[in-house]
């Protein structure tokens, strides 16, 4: 028997509006996708936590931008550990959401992406999306 933590569901459109939205601010800024994406999610994302609530997080000496550019791993720097080696936290993935958190998320990529000018839905277009979802705001 395997116990989880229930969550809400949510529409996959969410998910794929996300991902749309962030490789259109990626060109924009002309920073690869997977980079924008950890950018978005340490922003507007969840931070990975363990079972007691306390912060995963990576202490390591290898490359930055190789690290935050992955797509496999979800990271972005936080600080250096007292002995100076860098420390990232890790991100959770954005298809795990449950419908809030993937608002916050959507909200702040929209905000993003209007600072850029890029073109979003209507704020009318993403209340529906957002009924879709379950979110009550």
């Amino acid at each position: 028997l395997v116990l989880t933590q229930w969550r809400a569901r949510r529409s996959k459109d969410a998910n794929a509006y996300f991902h749309v939205l962030a490789d259109k601010l990626a060109d924009a800024r002309r920073m690869s996708k997977p980079k924008m994406k950890n950018y978005l999610l340490y922003h507007y994302g969840q931070w990975s936590r363990d079972k007691d609530g306390n912060l995963v997080c990576v202490k390591t000496n290898a490359d930055e931008e190789e690290l935050i550019s992955r797509s496999d791993l979800h990271c972005w720097y936080m600080k250096d550990a007292p002995d100076g080696t860098p420390m990232y936290v890790l991100l959770e993935h954005s298809r795990f959401f449950d419908t809030r958190e993937m608002s916050i998320l959507i909200d702040g990529v929209v905000a993003e992406c209007k600072e850029q000018g890029i073109e979003t839905m209507t704020p009318a277009e993403i209340d529906e999306l957002k009924k879709r979802w379950g979110i009550d705001e």
